[in-house]
């Protein structure tokens, strides 16, 4: 089952409390050795707790603008971070963040226009409303159509990339991997974070890096500039990445679309 820890109506001392035990799992889970966890690689889809890492709006962090690493505010509701740009059929452009931070857990839904739940940078302007979101099993990833008008950068915040999709075959090396977000704390000192991924699923990847409310969303790339997947929840065994190619896939289908392809940029 998924727990969502952050909603808007917790209360401060409470949420402190949950970003205190947070950060105290995520510096056990970066001293444990990587390779301990390959042992428990049959045991992911039992494990109970899955932590979702979106946020009260704030907006604090560093990466203004519309580019991966930058925040976005949900109806005021829930504040997330942008992963990658993306350009769908006849040049409507697109920006993915996680699927929990629009829709509940089991959800899969195709907005309609003018129903669906509108998108705000980190000065409160609207940049667009959602077009589809998933939040299901392995599937977690949510597309925003942007307004025109709206300008958009494809390059990560710091890292610079993505240089194009990664290899979506299944490996169980250790790979480094980057990311940018606009966590809670994180995201106002340490937004743009390193890690070593330690463990592959067919639609998840793990990771050994700090990541906590706010984080939700966030563009996972591997050192190379590739895009790998998209930071959506911490676990016991690091924080969990789904996978990129197929939540991009997924989307193009259920929206219909006989492309959507990823915007690079070169690294930094």
């Amino acid at each position: 089952m998924n727990l969502l820890l952050t909603r808007p109506s917790q209360t401060p001392t409470r949420r402190v409390r949950w970003i205190a035990w947070l950060v105290a799992a995520q510096l056990l889970v970066a001293l444990s050795p990587a390779g301990a966890s390959e042992s428990v690689d049959a045991e992911w889809c039992e494990l109970p707790l899955n932590l979702r890492t979106e946020a009260p709006p704030f907006g604090l962090g560093p990466c203004p603008g519309v580019r991966p690493g930058a925040f976005v505010d949900i109806d005021h509701q829930a504040g997330c971070t942008l992963n990658f740009l993306f350009v769908g059929t006849g040049g409507t452009r697109y920006m993915g963040t996680a699927g929990h931070c629009a829709v509940d857990d089991g959800q899969e839904v195709v907005f309609t226009s003018g129903q669906a739940p509108v998108a705000y940078d980190s000065t409160r302007r609207r940049i667009g409303e959602f077009a589809y979101a998933v939040n299901n099993d392995d599937r977690d990833f949510a597309l925003i159509r942007l307004d025109s008008g709206v300008e958009a950068k494809p390059q990560m915040c710091h890292f610079g990339g993505p240089t194009g999709l990664s290899d979506p075959s299944f490996t169980a090396s250790p790979d480094v991997i980057q990311h940018f977000g606009q966590g809670l704390v994180f995201g106002q000192t340490v937004a743009a974070r390193s890690g070593a991924g330690h463990l592959s699923q067919p639609g998840y990847h793990f990771a050994t890096t700090a990541a906590i409310f706010g984080d939700s969303g966030s563009g996972v790339q591997l050192a190379n500039g590739s895009a790998v997947g998209v930071l959506v929840a911490i676990s016991p065994l690091g924080i969990v990445i789904t996978r990129l190619a197929p939540q991009v896939e997924r989307a193009r289908q259920m929206l219909g679309l006989d492309s959507l392809v990823l915007q690079t940029a070169p690294q930094l």
